[in-house]
């Protein structure tokens, strides 16, 4: 029989049949990569920041300041956190480039290293510290 597209049924199946047969090994191809590497992939998908913003999130110290270092604007990943938790956003301040927190304050950064301050956990490349 002839499809309307003049393309015989036979090929048509066999083409599916491929590419069905392609999306399971690029299935099978990708499950044996990550289980095998994907820890290794860590520091790509800020998988260390969830740490330390959960240490700053369990002290009742607010506004959590959020400070964007020399591994990006980490500030995301707090606003990402905060929402999925349904926490509000008002509780985070993001600090422009340049600007130092207020003394005292706490603050979640990818800086790495903190000048002046007091360091209360370091996750990766995340800090979360109080200024001074």
């Amino acid at each position: 029989m002839i499809a309307s597209h003049g393309v015989p049924r036979g090929v048509r199946m066999s083409i599916l049949t491929v590419l069905l047969a392609a999306t399971v090994a690029q299935a099978v191809d990708f499950q044996l990569i990550f289980w095998r590497k994907g820890l290794d992939r860590q520091f790509t998908f800020d998988v260390l920041y969830k740490d330390a913003y959960e240490a700053a999130v369990a002290r009742s110290e607010r506004p959590i300041y959020l400070e964007d270092g020399q591994w990006g604007p980490a500030y995301m990943d707090a606003y990402w956190y905060a929402t999925v938790e349904g926490r509000p956003l008002s509780e985070f301040i993001r600090l422009p480039d340049g600007t130092r927190p207020p003394p005292g304050a706490i603050v979640l950064s990818s800086n790495s290293d903190c000048q002046n301050c007091d360091v209360i956990q370091k996750s990766g490349a995340y800090e979360l510290y109080r200024a001074k």
